[in-house]
């Protein structure tokens, strides 16, 4: 499976789909996180730690408009506010001190939560089509009547910027930073993975919501 640069794995990965953020080990032993995503680790330390990953602007999840003609110009490189972000709504690995996900797994890992450190108020579809698939629309994460607002449930969030300077170090290494934000650090280490509705599990800032 690729990781990066990407292909189909990944698109739907950063999309919140695929096998590592739909599956949840089995009491047979069956989708094992770390048996699963074993490449990750050795990415992380084989890779990610001794050379430059490339950055997925070309992923369409992750950065639709890349390449695209906006307004009569066109999109050369996306990311325009230079940030990224993931945010996470389901814990699938149990023992790591991260989430409310336990054992067994098939009574007490079922839709299981991450660390609670956002709340979502609003989500636009129409910043997030080429990954959820809806055109239009909004979703709205609070009660109307009410004025309620952090009614959507735990949600874990981690984003990073890099400076214009192409130089910068922030720059040339943001793809090994969002690897280790979306792979390794938070899905690996923690089992955070799925997406908020509407919106891709990680992308560009303007992206996400």
């Amino acid at each position: 499976k690729d990781i990066l640069p990407a292909g189909q794995f990944d698109n739907e990965y950063y999309s919140g789909g695929g096998e590592w953020n739909y599956e949840v080990q089995t009491a047979s032993g069956e989708d094992v996180l770390a048996y699963d995503a074993s490449r990750v680790d050795d990415v992380y330390y084989y890779e990610a730690q001794r050379k430059v990953i490339e950055f997925p602007e070309h992923i369409e999840s992750f950065n639709p408009h890349t390449g695209k003609v906006i307004n009569g110009f066109e999109d050369l490189d996306g990311c325009d506010y230079n940030a990224a972000y993931c945010c996470f709504a389901q814990d699938r690995q149990a023992n790591d001190n991260n989430g409310n996900c336990n054992t067994p797994y098939d009574y007490n890992c079922v839709d299981k939560d991450p660390a609670d450190n956002a709340n979502i108020c609003y989500v636009d579809h129409t910043r997030s089509a080429r990954s959820s698939h809806v055109d239009s629309g909004f979703s709205i994460f609070g009660d109307l009547k009410t004025g309620k607002e952090n009614i959507e449930g735990p949600v874990h969030c981690h984003g990073f910027t890099w400076p214009d300077n192409a130089l910068h170090q922030d720059n040339v290494y943001k793809g090994n930073l969002l690897f280790y934000v979306s792979m390794y650090d938070h899905m690996t280490q923690r089992g955070y993975v799925r997406n908020i509705p509407g919106s891709p599990m990680g992308a560009c800032a303007e992206n996400m919501a």
